[in-house]
């Protein structure tokens, strides 16, 4: 057995004290990183918040300086409108690359809009409005069931937000006055097949044909 007197014994002490003490100083150091990284993440939560609400605002600023009942300077150029052999619809706007799609109800009321107008829209060369009753129609017709009127408004909130994931929720117009439609010109609506569902946010080549 060794005794206390023994050099060796000192020693062991010697190392274990040190190395409690390293391990005290690095939990030390884990505790200060730790209340960095919340103090971190914290501040970032708060960058976002103000991110976000300067895009909603700039996105409303520029919304108002369109002049009134002048609404080409914020419409798309082009709307692709494109089926599937496997019966999906997919959508492009502004030739971007970007196809999309939506919830049958939501593709159908995109479609709807941006069919004949019920009336003249006038000379913005914009695709025209569809009243309210009419899309109520369009949705009963289609879906053979009965809606309540305040259906139609769900809908195009819904429609406004599930554009607004591609910063296009400002295409989406409605009023009590005119009803609703999206801003996006008249020549520029395009219908096509593709033979097969887009994969990649590039365009498919030779995939499209015309209807």
């Amino acid at each position: 057995m060794l005794s206390p007197a023994d050099p060796r014994i000192h020693e062991l002490n010697h190392q274990l004290n040190m190395a409690e003490g390293v391990a005290g100083r690095q939990a030390d150091l884990i505790q200060q990183l730790w209340r960095v990284l919340q103090t971190q993440s914290r501040n970032l939560k708060q960058v976002k918040r103000m991110a976000d609400d300067l895009i909603k605002e700039n996105g409303h600023n520029a919304a108002r300086r369109v002049p009134q009942g002048d609404a080409t300077g914020i419409a798309a150029s082009a709307l692709r409108i494109a089926e599937c052999p496997d019966k999906s619809v997919w959508f492009q706007f502004d030739n971007d690359g970007h196809w999309f799609k939506m919830e049958p109800r939501l593709c159908g009321l995109l479609n709807f809009l941006v069919s004949e107008p019920d009336e003249e829209s006038g000379s913005d060369k914009l695709a025209g409005f569809r009243s309210r009753p009419a899309i109520l129609a369009y949705l009963e017709t289609t879906g053979e069931r009965r809606y309540d009127a305040q259906y139609v408004n769900k809908l195009v909130k819904k429609l406004r937000e599930r554009l607004s994931q591609y910063d296009r929720h400002t295409l989406v117009v409605s009023n009590d006055k005119n009803g609703v439609r999206i801003l996006v010109r008249r020549d520029g609506i395009e219908h096509m097949q593709l033979d097969r569902a887009p994969q990649t946010k590039r365009p498919l080549g030779g995939a499209f044909g015309r209807r």
